[in-house]
């Protein structure tokens, strides 16, 4: 992959600034090649602030080329990253469509300044002898007609630390320069670059250690090592330590054909001219290794030479699900090497839905046994294979039937799979299909992290660290202190890490951040125990001590951030409500996601059920107009699905909205389009559903802005929406504040004598604990429950509803808030619900100034207005065109320190 810094165009001064810095290195990055499995980043300045919808354009634009694109924004910089074989041309002939206006800082894309385009690149066509052969020639004529390019070539291989030192000091000068990453390596292959005719180095062959590393000190251009290979082992030759432009070239001894080649090898390093080759003997007998200096030229200069030697892994033994290896969960990653070479294609049906996998896919299974609390992170690294992936099932045997729980195929390091996944069935066994991309095959290291098996009177909680981008933190981390103890520091160096915290009921932990690092928005980290969330940063995370509390524990719920904690939407509901993170699972993925190309972004995940066929459409309305808000729904999942067996989904979704414009998006009666990607107009066609259909929602706030927004129902038809959990279908919970108390009300109909109902509050963490609980009535009519909080909190007070089974089932109702304050007072808001205005009316004490308080049902301020209070009875009028649609906790502050708590539902 490419990974491209550009910049709006129209922008000065940059050029002058990067000219003497840069001039050294202009052509060295044309060395940085790409075959089929290798990656190739860079990173460019941009000297203009990007705006959201062009940003968010943009990402549309590279989507478009190379659906495994990523793409990140921070203030003055687009970071692109797509496949090698997309070109800087065809991005900037994309990113300029619709009247975009871009350039690259570098002029093409090898070069970090004006380097011609004459100078060639291996392209890709699926040909590697041919593709090698025109690109040796093509750089045999450039070094002809441009030597004294070449020269610098030649030099430039010595002075790698100045320009590293240049850089560096470039960087603190001007912020953020250009930073090179290249991963490369090509593979072996028939191709004779350079002919057998060199001389052998004096000391006779070589056998290499193996396993192991051998190093000869010299090999001067034009000559040869002679070394004693086995069949079937691996080995590498590198001259990543040579000073000039290397060639490595190999034959047998007893003639033929060259084995293997290779010219400039990103794997030696930054702009390295150096050489690299892995080969694996196909005989037992002498190789000899040839260096040349380019092009097939001779030298009296030495080249160390490297040469590693691997056994070849053991015959596969885990070829079906039934000869699966058992993997342990573990707290800390190490995992183990495996190998599918020679595995073959199981056939096991269903076949998965990603990773390219076909009829000659060689997969190999695992297994695990799921913790005490469902959850388990799985990452790959790779070996010999760079391109992998997996798939997770569940089964009641080895012997099938098998459902896909999950897919993945590059969410890890590199082209590698990683997932992180929650809800699973503690104490279930799932199986893992591991194959490589497409037909690849090699060695590769597997990880399976969890927690088995919970301490003695305590617990473990997960550090959990996420690096959007996956190019890691940089100089960014998180620091953790346990029961004031010295500050411990871990980051991320690809795409994710985790770190396993034991603790036992009263430790005290902090957590802070730094937040040196670049491209802030790339990052985000969580604590958790279990599948619930304890503390999440959000992204970007803030900077300094971010959060302190006492551990319990007591596992929290799933956040509805995640799939598994999706909210149950009611009948006709409509609602507030915000997020600042994504979540502690990444739900979904490039198959998943359908048109959200960014996947999950401040996103909030919801569930509904079809009580009555019809039509169904939704407005989502963002209480700040400049937000973007984006969507998708899948479905149909059938009658009597739950988050936990349902999630995450699997398929793209039914509708999805991708649009750049901000404000209002849903689905309406008019649109007839079912997804739009970022030049839609935010609207797509409604659902037509049937009864006991379940769908799941996902909300997505594009502008990560942290503020809220609104959905409101349009049922045509007959349409409506369950609003039972566990079959009883509740109204509320409503909260009501009192002198000294709370006063929790719900309706419910359809209860058996089975169910139960425990209220939950939460804590000023954010965690709900249980305060007490209501029996439910064998009666099938409507029942009203009443619930007395005879110590709330002084405050915001938010409650919710668990419904529970007689086998232990449970379910949530939604959460509703209330604030309870000392110092009562009877108070009045008229009409309720209320439009653009309403009138509070209430006693006063004394004359002077109060202030009036709205929260949303999450207890975030969302406005407030000081107001002029008189002695005695007093109407005050209320603005309310700064609130968006929703119900609202409201708070009055009076003079003489009392304080009125009201509720205000406000519909247009």
């Amino acid at each position: 992959m490419n990974a491209i810094w550009l910049r709006p165009s129209g922008t000065q001064g940059w050029h002058l600034a990067r000219t003497i810095a840069l001039s050294l290195t202009v052509f060295f990055c044309g060395m940085a090649q790409s075959n089929a499995q290798g990656t190739q980043g860079r990173l460019f300045r941009a000297d203009a602030p990007i705006d959201a919808t062009a940003a968010k354009w943009a990402i549309h634009a590279v989507k478009g080329l190379d659906a495994q694109g990523l793409v990140s924004i921070e203030g003055m910089m687009l970071k692109v990253r797509t496949e090698a074989g997309v070109t800087e041309t065809e991005l900037l002939n994309a990113l300029n469509a619709n009247e975009r206006h871009y350039v690259a800082v570098n002029s093409n894309s090898r070069s970090l300044d004006s380097t011609p385009d004459s100078y060639p690149r291996r392209i890709d066509t699926g040909d590697p002898a041919g593709d090698d052969s025109r690109y040796d020639e093509a750089k045999r004529a450039w070094i002809s007609s441009n030597p004294d390019a070449y020269q610098l070539l030649q030099t430039g291989a010595m002075v790698l630390l100045h320009l590293q030192r240049i850089r560096e000091r470039m960087i603190q000068r001007y912020a953020a320069l250009i930073l090179v990453s290249v991963a490369w390596s090509m593979g072996s292959g028939a191709l004779g670059q350079c002919t057998d005719n060199n001389t052998a180095i004096a000391g006779g062959a070589i056998t290499p250690t193996c396993p192991g590393t051998t190093n000869v000190p010299c090999v001067q251009g034009g000559q040869y090592a002679l070394v004693n290979v086995t069949n079937g082992y691996q080995y590498t030759f590198a001259t990543c330590g040579a000073s000039f432009d290397t060639q490595i070239t190999l034959f047998n001894n007893g003639g033929g054909a060259s084995l293997g080649y290779n010219d400039d090898s990103g794997t030696c390093g930054l702009f390295s001219l150096q050489s690299y080759v892995t080969w694996t003997a196909g005989f037992t007998g002498q190789l000899r290794v040839l260096v040349d200096q380019y092009n097939c030229a001779s030298n009296t200069t030495c080249a160390p030479l490297t040469i590693t030697c691997a056994v070849p892994p053991p015959p596969v033994t885990n070829g079906n699900p039934c000869s699966n290896l058992a993997q342990p969960l573990v707290l800390s990653c190490g995992g183990g090497t495996f190998s599918n070479v020679g595995a073959g294609n199981s056939g096991t049906a269903p076949a998965p839905t990603c990773g390219n996998y076909v009829g000659g896919s060689q997969d190999v299974w695992f297994s695990f046994v799921a913790g005490p609390y469902g959850t388990v992170n799985l990452t790959s690294t790779a070996g010999t294979l760079t391109d992998g992936a997996f798939a997770v099932y569940s089964a009641p045997s080895c012997s099938g039937p098998f459902t896909q729980v999950a897919c993945d195929d590059d969410s890890g390091p590199g082209l590698m799979p990683q997932l992180n996944l929650a809800g699973l069935t503690p104490g279930q066994t799932y199986f893992i299909r591991y194959w490589g991309y497409g037909t690849a095959t090699g060695t590769f290291n597997l990880c399976v992290q969890g927690v088995a098996t919970v301490p003695p009177g305590g617990c473990v909680y997960m550090l959990n660290m996420y690096d959007s981008f996956g190019d890691g933190w940089g100089s960014s981390s998180v620091g953790v202190s346990i029961n004031g103890g010295p500050i411990t520091y871990y980051t991320v160096s690809g795409s994710s890490n985790f770190v396993a915290i034991p603790a036992t009921p009263g430790t005290v932990i902090v957590l802070t951040y730094n937040n040196s690092g670049l491209f802030q928005g790339e990052n985000s980290y969580s604590l958790t125990l279990g599948a619930g969330s304890v503390f999440n940063s959000g992204t970007p995370p803030a900077a300094g001590n971010a959060y302190a509390g006492t551990l319990t524990c007591n596992p929290p719920p799933s956040p509805p951030e995640d799939c598994v904690g999706s909210i149950t939407i009611c009948n006709g509901q409509s609602f507030n409500n915000n997020t600042t993170n994504t979540g502690n699972v990444a739900d979904l993925n490039l198959t998943s996601a359908g048109c959200l190309l960014n996947t999950e972004r401040q996103g909030t995940w919801y569930n509904f059920t079809i009580s009555a066929s019809g039509q169904i459409g939704f407005t989502l309305n963002p209480a700040n107009p400049a937000d973007d808000y984006d969507f998708a729904i899948w479905g149909p999942f059938p009658p009597g699905s739950t988050p936990g067996s349902i999630c995450p989904p699997l398929s793209a979704p039914l509708r999805c909205s991708y649009a750049a414009p901000s404000g209002a998006t849903g689905l309406n009666f008019a649109a007839a389009d079912l997804s739009e990607d970022a030049f839609g107009d935010k609207w797509v066609r409604y659902l037509d559903v049937v009864v006991g259909q379940v769908y799941l929602l996902y909300i997505s706030n594009w502008s990560q802005s942290g503020l809220a927004f609104s959905l409101s129902w349009d049922l045509q038809g007959g349409a409506s929406l369950d609003c039972t959990v566990l079959g009883v279908e509740l109204l509320g919970p409503n909260a009501t504040d009192h002198p000294s108390v709370v006063h929790v009300d719900w309706t419910a109909l359809g209860e058996s004598e089975n169910h139960s109902f425990v209220v939950e509050r939460a804590t000023v963490d954010g965690v709900f604990l249980a305060i007490g609980e209501q029996q439910g009535y064998p009666s099938q009519q409507a029942i009203q429950h009443r619930f007395v909080d005879a110590s709330p909190l002084n405050g915001l007070n938010r409650y919710r509803l668990r419904v529970q089974d007689a086998a232990g089932g449970h379910g949530y109702s939604s959460e509703v808030a209330v604030i309870h304050g000392l110092g009562f007072v009877e108070a009045s808001l008229v009409p309720n619900p209320a439009g653009d205005q309403a009138w509070l009316s209430f006693p006063a004490n004394l004359e002077g100034a109060g202030r009036v308080e709205f929260y949303d049902p999450d207890g975030r301020l969302r406005f407030q207005e000081s107001i002029v209070i008189q002695e005695g009875q007093n109407q005050v009028a209320l603005s309310l065109a700064a609130l968006s649609d929703g119900p609202y906790a409201v708070r009055l502050w009076l003079p003489e320190g009392r304080a009125a708590n009201l509720r205000l539902m406000v519909l247009r």
